[in-house]
């Protein structure tokens, strides 16, 4: 996939740190060789219409030791749901698969 001027990707060499920094050294290093660009205009679009969140039940798990996304930020966006924190990086759901499946199971059974 041809990455343009306008697609984020984060470098190789610092994926794992910023990342996945609790993930093993071998699962950063395919995350980092997989990853996808992300249109910049992505960042600041305005989303339109009504979200799901306003319609169904919505979990949020919080990173707390996330390095892309201030766990302030993350806080906000999870007000409207309930919440999990763990003292984790941005992947969890690698590095913490277990919780992160109790959670989805959570979400699915309505707990």
């Amino acid at each position: 996939m041809p990455i343009s001027a306008t697609d984020l990707i984060l470098d190789r060499a610092h994926f794992g740190e910023d990342f996945a920094q609790d993930a093993p050294r071998a699962e950063q290093q395919v995350l980092a060789a997989t990853q996808k660009p992300v249109a910049a205009a992505t960042l600041g679009a305005t989303v339109t219409g009504t979200p799901a969140w306003k319609q169904f039940p919505t979990w949020y798990q919080i990173a707390t030791a996330d390095r892309m996304i201030p766990v302030a930020a993350e806080r906000a966006m999870a007000a409207r749901a309930r919440t999990v924190e763990l003292g984790t990086g941005h992947a969890a759901m690698v590095s913490r698969p277990v919780h992160t499946a109790q959670l989805i199971e959570r979400a699915a059974t309505g707990r």
